[in-house]
């Protein structure tokens, strides 16, 4: 699919005037996502009090736990279809052991069979957005719903622990040990991650993504991923930008949309002092990898025009 963005990249910041009727009967003026003085617990009260939309008749949905290097718990939710066979137990992994969890007890599973059979599905894992410090996995049902739905895949929404109780990059290092898990247990969630493999996010999940990307080509990740879903990822921040590209006169969108409706550069600032990572860090400003992006899966990257990020994003 050729790229739909123009070369005049600051003509993306104009508002629709649709969008902007639908913003005045929807919101008071002045309206913020994260109103001033806010807490970061505040804000993921109001999240708890958000309620899930209704399950979808067709999908399955389960949670499962994976022990994390230093034994943590990480909470995912699985999608499938009620006609895809799978395994009807949770699953945790500890190191390279695959534990079966039943009531009474857990017990061990001997062995792997050889991935491939018939009847699995293409594999999408999704990583949710909130800044690295508020979400859930619940955040991407409707993306891992409609996978199931149209493609009859199998998709995954995985959790991590979030800044700033957890110092960075603790929340990144939990996705990527959660997506090399599923890369290696995939039948076993009744997937084919040769048929595909999409890893995808929103936001800082489409962020976090990037970085995972580079680290699975980088360390040869098998299977590989085959595809990446990226809405709205943040991939270089303003003070890690290279050289070659700050006088670059279509990167104004930190300035142009600094006070853009409802999501603006006050915001970004809020998230960016949870999560704290440190200046030049690759897995918060992928741009920068330090072995280049050669040899990473196709890309679907969607850029909000009135997002501060914009031109990063591009």
């Amino acid at each position: 699919m050729p790229s739909q963005i123009p070369e005049d990249w600051a003509s993306l910041s104009t508002p629709n005037p649709e969008m902007l009727s639908l913003l005045e009967k929807s919101y008071p003026p002045g309206f913020r996502v994260i109103k001033p003085g806010i807490t970061i617990q505040q804000l993921r009260e109001i999240g708890k009090n958000n309620p899930s939309s209704e399950k979808w008749l067709d999908v399955e949905e389960r949670d499962i736990e994976v022990v994390m290097s230093d034994g943590y718990l990480s909470r995912a939710r699985v999608y499938t279809s009620k006609s895809t066979p799978t395994s009807d137990f949770s699953l945790a992994i500890s190191g390279s052991v695959v534990l079966k969890v039943e009531e009474g007890g857990v017990e061990k599973r001997e062995e792997e069979e050889e991935e491939g059979e018939n009847g699995k599905e293409p594999l999408l894992v999704m990583i949710h957005g909130g800044g690295f410090s508020v979400g859930k996995p619940e955040m991407e049902e409707e993306r891992c719903r409609f996978w199931v739905r149209e493609f009859k895949g199998v998709s995954v929404s995985l959790g991590y622990r979030l800044a700033p109780e957890n110092a960075w990059p603790r929340g990144v290092e939990d996705c990527w040990e959660g997506v090399k898990w599923i890369a290696q247990h995939a039948k076993e969630l009744g997937a084919d991650a040769r048929k595909g493999f999409v890893l995808g996010g929103i936001s800082s999940g489409a962020t976090t993504s990037i970085g995972i990307a580079h680290r699975a080509r980088d360390e040869g990740m098998t299977p590989p991923l085959t595809g990446l879903y990226l809405s709205v990822p943040g991939i270089c921040t303003p003070e890690s930008l290279p050289e070659e590209h700050k006088n670059d006169p279509r990167l104004v969108s930190w300035e142009q949309n600094r006070t853009a409706p409802l999501f603006s550069t006050p915001e970004l600032e809020f998230f960016a002092s949870q999560y704290q990572s440190p200046p030049n860090d690759p897995l918060r400003s992928p741009l920068i990898w330090p072995t280049g992006h050669k040899g990473l899966p196709r890309h679907y990257l969607q850029v909000a025009g009135l997002d501060p990020r914009g031109g990063d994003e591009g």
